[in-house]
């Protein structure tokens, strides 16, 4: 994959598929997952010579995921919402 330095995504952590769609950094590893278990699947099955997606070595060719930043409302915003809230329907 191409990294493009104008990301619309806005972090370097992400890169483009063919599509053009952002990939998080966390998809990457899933695929990375779901395609090294289908090759070793078809490498014990004799349908592939050896397993190509064991050869990536996680920790330094794949890229890495951050914690995402956990916000809590207080709770003066949280009683502000629920009296801004529309008045539910019987």
């Amino acid at each position: 994959m191409q990294i493009v330095k104008t990301d619309p995504c806005r972090s370097s952590e992400r890169r483009h598929s063919r599509r053009g769609w952002c990939l998080s950094a966390s998809r990457i590893i899933q695929t990375h997952q779901l395609v090294g278990a289908v090759f070793k699947y078809a490498a014990n099955a004799g349908l592939a010579t050896k397993n190509i997606a064991a050869e990536i070595n996680r920790r330094h060719d794949l890229p890495e995921t951050t914690e995402a930043e956990q916000r809590y409302l207080t709770h003066p915003q949280l009683l502000d919402l629920e009296r801004r809230r529309p008045a539910s329907r019987p």
